[in-house]
């Protein structure tokens, strides 16, 4: 199994998109050991980011369990089954919305603007990464 494919859109806007990501949750993760990050706190931001994180990593945990072995980092280079069982059944992109879910937890744990421009940013890419898998899918299974 190759875990790298290639990326759906350009180079660069791909690798933009997953550092965006990536940085809201550096945010989740040095919030406590760096309180400055935090431009304003409430318990109900708390508990809203907590509820999003929660549900954002649920999302992309069962998104991955679901794709097994079809499971890549971008497009597959080799044939792979189409997955329509489990958290699929639902959503095309359970882990692409978890992902922006674990993003709007960092804009709610932080209330920073540059995290929130992050998640606009990680927001836009992915919509256009979706919107390419979506061309690449209906190509490689049809109607399926």
């Amino acid at each position: 199994m190759r875990l790298i494919g290639r990326p759906p859109i350009g180079l660069w806007a791909y690798a933009i998109g997953k550092l965006s990501v990536l940085g809201c949750w550096v945010a989740l993760v040095v919030r406590p050991f760096w309180p400055d990050i935090a431009w304003y706190q409430s318990p109900k931001l708390d508990l809203l980011g907590a509820a999003l994180l929660g549900m954002g990593v649920l999302l992309m945990a069962a998104g991955g369990v679901n794709l097994g072995s079809s499971l890549r980092v971008g497009l597959p280079t080799e044939r792979t089954a189409l997955k329509t069982g489990g958290v699929y059944k639902y959503t095309r992109n359970p882990m692409y919305v978890g992902g922006l879910l674990t993003c709007l937890a960092g804009v709610a744990w932080t209330a920073n603007p540059m995290i929130l421009v992050l998640s606009v940013v990680a927001a836009i890419v992915h919509h256009r990464i979706v919107l390419a898998e979506e061309r690449y899918l209906a190509a490689e299974f049809g109607d399926a």
